[in-house]
């Protein structure tokens, strides 16, 4: 059965394998060659059972090999790979330690081993293992910040303290390591010490604003809030210029400290300084609206005000609309109007106003497209509007044009989802006018722009099934419809119908009845494939019991429902 309309249906799905591993026969041809080609011809065969993804295979010779022969490194990181991949971190971690200690001086070797212990939480092997990576490879400066996490980590405050000052000599000071340096000197209790890393990272750059700023944010986030608030007060009268930075730092410590009041007058104060631009004010404002303990300090007056300031910006209109859509006032596409007609090519502003249009089945609507369509004549989703608008006037040619438009511009634009709906539409109304090449050409576009799409896998799955084609993609279709909802008699009815035609009549008496126990109006395709179905299961009497029923319903009969209800012999 076919669904008219369409939804969205994101899955994720991820699975995890475990490896069952039994003892190998290993054949007499190979036990009786020379042991060194034995072991050769063992690691050949792992190779390529684990190309074709027999992974088990693999894995079984891999493991017979190593009883043979305990020295090669390549196979014991081989096994490692693969419990990797099975998300088997502690035989994976066995298998890289013996590929380590065989070859003590590779490093992707020792790294992984150091990342698979710490995954498994042996703080103390990894240590071991980084300890051994920094000696053997001292400029590896990621090594060395991991060494230094694992020492604080178990609190070698002082070993994690040269592991920095070792980083610091090689990458220099940064705002990360004076983090990292400050966030440690505090966890060792040594206050004295960190006061002085700030004060001395200040004085690097006396005359920058940033390093101010790092320290206000280091204090406040060890919660001295007045400190910070001082700094920062201290820097922006010392840095005008940098008032941005500096202001928005401010903000965002009255902010954490709750003191609401104080970030609203702050922004208040950006909002109408002359020398910030309209972009900058109107991030502010949208900011300020997504934060719900802000939010309440914006008010219409903040957006008049940028109407006032950029009377010309088309943007300034659609920002307070936005803002008066977000308070449910549908005086906000009196603003909508007013950026259209500021730019006729903003898209955005469009959109906005025809689905309005289209929900108040507004006179507007019709005009307001036209105007839409001249100044965006390659828009898609204006496309996709004036389709709609001439399937509506009956005018399928049209609509079908501009539908073939809008999916192209849709995609060029990567906007998958939308395209999605529009092929998925075109599909549709291609089958209705009996034009299945083109009409599974476009259910084809439709999945390959969202391949999660129910209502066309269901629509395309059933369409094959009609035409006899492919009935294997129609399961596959069919099936994963209603896998995304499992009590749609609609996609039941489908899935019955595919496995009807495939022959397969007890499973598709399973799926046409739960559909019957789903839906709530009786239906006369679904009464009508009922009968088809149990008369292939040799209820002829229940199948023209529903023949019956389903002329009834039909407004618009085919010739075979005609015969089947009035002979109750089944034809096709």
């Amino acid at each position: 059965m076919v669904k008219h309309f369409f939804c969205v249906l994101l899955a994720f799905v991820t699975f995890h394998s475990v490896f069952a591993v039994e003892d190998i026969f290993v054949t007499d041809t190979i036990k009786n060659l020379p042991e060194n080609i034995q072991l050769r011809q063992l690691y050949l065969d792992a190779l390529c059972f684990k190309k074709q993804g027999k992974s088990d295979t693999a894995l079984q010779f891999l493991k017979e090999y190593i009883k043979k022969d305990t020295t090669n490194s390549a196979v014991y990181m081989d096994l490692a790979n693969m419990y990797i991949a099975a998300n088997d971190a502690k035989t994976a971690q066995f298998y890289m330690h013996k590929a380590a200690l065989l070859e003590p001086t590779n490093y992707w070797m020792l790294r992984t081993d150091g990342l698979l212990m710490m995954k498994c939480q042996n703080i103390k092997g990894a240590i071991g293992v980084y300890e051994k990576i920094v000696s053997l490879y001292p400029e590896k400066t990621d090594d060395v910040a991991s060494l230094a996490a694992l020492y604080t980590q178990v609190g070698l405050y002082d070993k994690a303290s040269e592991q920095w000052a070792h980083y610091e000599e090689i990458e220099g000071t940064s705002d990360k390591l004076v983090s990292q340096r400050y966030s440690l000197y505090k966890k060792a209790g040594k206050d004295k010490d960190a006061q002085k890393l700030l004060d001395d990272y200040v004085a690097l750059s006396p005359n920058q604003a940033h390093n101010y700023l790092v320290k206000a944010n280091l204090l406040l986030n060890d919660g001295q809030k007045t400190e910070a608030e001082k700094l920062l007060k201290k820097t922006l009268k010392r840095f005008p210029e940098e008032k941005t930075d500096i202001n928005i730092a401010l903000m965002t410590l009255y902010l954490q400290t709750g003191e609401d009041k104080k970030a609203a007058d702050i922004s208040k104060k950006l909002l109408a300084d002359k020398d910030y631009d309209f972009e900058f004010k109107r991030s502010l404002l949208s900011s300020l609206i997504a934060d719900s303990a802000m939010s309440t300090y914006v008010s219409d007056a903040d957006f008049k005000t940028l109407i006032k300031d950029y009377p010309e910006n088309d943007y300034s209109y659609l920002a307070y609309a936005e803002y008066l859509l977000s308070k449910k006032d549908v005086k906000a596409f009196n603003y909508v109007r007013k950026a259209v007609e500021v730019n006729c090519e903003n898209t955005i502003a469009w959109e906005m106003l025809l689905d309005r249009l289209a929900e108040t089945n507004s006179k507007e609507y019709a005009s307001s497209l036209e105007k839409a369509y001249q100044c965006n004549p390659n828009d898609g989703v204006i496309l996709f509007y004036k389709g709609s608008m001439a399937k509506e006037a009956h005018d399928a040619t049209s609509a079908i044009d501009f539908w073939v438009k809008s999916g192209e511009a849709l995609l060029q634009k990567s906007d998958k989802w939308k395209a999605a709906v529009v092929y998925g539409l075109l599909a549709d109304e291609y089958m209705a006018r009996k034009e299945e090449e083109k009409a599974f050409a476009a259910y084809k576009s439709s999945l390959y722009a969202n391949p999660t799409n129910s209502h066309v896998l269901n629509n395309y799955a059933y369409f094959l099934a009609e035409a006899g084609k492919d009935l294997e993609s129609a399961e596959r279709y069919s099936g994963a419809a209603v896998e995304s909802n499992p009590n749609d008699p609609v996609f039941l009815d489908t899935y019955a119908w595919v496995y009807f035609k495939m022959g397969k009549i007890t499973t598709a008496r399973l799926y046409i009845e739960q559909a019957l126990q789903y839906v709530k109006i009786p239906d006369a395709d679904l009464y009508e494939h009922y009968g088809d179905i149990v008369w292939a299961d040799g209820e002829k009497n229940t199948a023209w019991e529903y023949w019956k029923k389903a002329l009834e319903l039909s407004k618009s009969p085919s010739s075979s429902l005609i015969h089947k209800a009035k002979t109750g012999e089944y034809i096709k």
